[in-house]
């Protein structure tokens, strides 16, 4: 966060945002932005008002905020913070965090609806995107780091690593076929990101 301030001010420019607020933040999210938004979804409005698109309609929304949360300049600002004090979100607790919400349904062997399928599949999309993007040095847009170099890829590969060994868990006590069959078609897709088919 930055505090605009004169030469003869005293404090910081720039602070963290704290911890705690940062957390509130996500669980905001959690709740709201990547929740099924079952609380919008009038079917019997939808009957009346179109047949088609309103689960795509959702889904662009849900992962638009997605890879804004996942962007390389966030999460370079997130590591950059672990050097700055105690009371900083970390960019591990971040993942961890944003994993536990996102796939909840699998610790607790509930349903998972469309929308939070199409969410979570977009959620391996990304992480898969982590492990190749890179910021360019001249992108005038974003603070450079090498995203190769840095933690970035070893958290991200842990955090795939950690959602695999819990969908093969939860996979074997799925409540309904559609959501066996999606944990099945997230497994591989986390071993072709962890595995490239050369």
């Amino acid at each position: 966060m930055k505090t605009q301030k004169n030469p003869n001010q005293i404090g910081n420019v720039y602070e963290v945002v704290p911890k705690a607020k940062q957390i509130e933040a996500m669980n905001w999210l959690q709740a709201n932005a990547f929740a099924s938004p079952t609380w919008i979804v009038n079917i019997n409005t939808l009957k009346n008002t179109g047949y088609a698109g309103y689960t795509e309609t959702f889904r662009n929304i849900q992962v638009r905020h997605l890879n804004n949360l996942l962007s390389l300049p966030r999460i370079g600002r997130l590591m950059d913070n672990e050097i700055l004090g105690a009371d900083t979100y970390k960019a591990l607790d971040f993942f961890k965090d944003l994993r536990k919400g996102i796939w909840k349904e699998a610790a607790s062997a509930t349903n998972v609806t469309i929308y939070r399928r199409n969410l979570q599949r977009a959620y391996i999309d990304r992480m898969g995107g982590l492990m190749t993007e890179e910021i360019k040095p001249n992108d005038r847009s974003a603070t450079y780091y090498n995203a190769a170099q840095s933690d970035l890829r070893a958290l991200v590969r842990g955090e795939l690593n950690a959602l695999k060994k819990s969908l093969v868990t939860a996979k074997a006590t799925a409540v309904n076929t559609e959501t066996k069959y999606h944990y099945e078609d997230c497994i591989k897709r986390i071993d072709l990101i962890l595995n490239p088919i050369k």
